[in-house]
């Protein structure tokens, strides 16, 4: 569910005698990925706002890749599209995937950032 590799990236920046990168760059995510996600829910709901649900999933879509998280950047990436397109039948399915995938990638970074420490 995470691109290992992805994360390794991250750990390569890590500066010798310096606080943990990774750590903090998940904490950023689990602080601010809530928050793009209530806005997708909102806009969904919505119905009438495609700029708005394009946008929230634009954004979760690239700090999901950027931490690793492939699949949950693919399903937004897909409801990122309908949205542009103009075409939202299904979207709140496509929304329970994300919520769902995202839920399993966040107790993934958690464990991520506690081995970060360690």
């Amino acid at each position: 569910m995470l691109d290992q590799k992805a994360l390794d990236v991250i750990r390569a920046l890590q500066r010798e005698g310096e606080p943990s990168l990774l750590e903090r760059v998940i904490k950023l995510y689990l602080d601010s990925s809530p928050k793009l996600l209530r806005s997708l829910r909102e806009s969904v709901e919505q119905k009438d706002d495609l700029k708005a649900v394009h946008e929230a999933a634009h954004s979760l879509k690239s700090s999901s890749a950027n931490l690793g998280a492939t699949a949950l950047a693919a399903l937004c990436k897909e409801l990122e599209e309908m949205a542009r397109q103009d075409r939202m039948t299904g979207a709140e399915k496509k929304l329970g995937e994300i919520e769902e995938t995202y839920k399993t990638v966040c107790r993934l970074l958690v464990a991520e950032s506690e081995k970060a420490v360690a």
